[in-house]
């Protein structure tokens, strides 16, 4: 693709000037050297000649500049035409980054409602983690609890034989 770059070198200078400022420049000059001519036989049309000749200099150096830059009416002309020819490749460009644009704003959208969902279940994998610490201490203290527990069971199991035997002992020894 070509994002707006001219492709073709535009054509200026000798080509691009008015023909009919050059053909006016041209009679104009024609004229001026024929008052310069008459103007040499009579002495009291001088100042006429010196006027003449002022303006077939400042008519020479327009031409000349005429013929380097050319005619800028004709130059505007173009560039308008070029500008009109590139509006819909810029028209497209421009609904191009339009389109990117709400691209990006949809996709800071799901960043967003993400980063929440992202943020719930940290949360929830943080309590999970918390409730299964504790309930790893809960197991522990259940554990001590009932070796605690069988414990003072063996005590009292050993006690109670030992009682039973005492007692079987002193029943045997009354009978007798």
């Amino acid at each position: 693709r070509d994002y707006g770059a001219t492709t073709s070198v535009p054509a200026v200078g000798f080509a691009d000037f008015s023909p009919t400022e050059l053909y006016n420049l041209s009679e104009g000059i024609a004229d001026n050297i024929n008052t310069i001519n008459s103007g040499l036989k009579a002495h009291d049309t001088q100042q006429k000649v010196n006027s003449s000749v002022s303006a077939v200099a400042r008519d020479i150096q327009r031409l000349g500049a005429v013929v380097r830059r050319g005619d800028k009416p004709h130059k505007l002309q173009q560039v308008s035409e070029k500008m009109a020819a590139h509006m819909p490749r810029a028209k497209r460009i421009e609904a191009d980054v339009l389109d990117v644009n709400q691209i990006i704003q949809e996709l800071s959208t799901m960043v967003n409602e993400q980063s929440q969902t992202v943020e719930s279940v940290e949360s929830h994998i943080e309590a999970a983690s918390a409730n299964v610490e504790a309930g790893v201490d809960e197991l522990a203290k259940a554990a001590e609890y009932q070796r605690r527990y069988r414990r003072k069971m063996f005590i009292f199991s050993m006690i109670g034989i030992v009682l039973l035997i005492l007692l079987i002992v002193w029943i045997v020894k009354a009978f007798k």
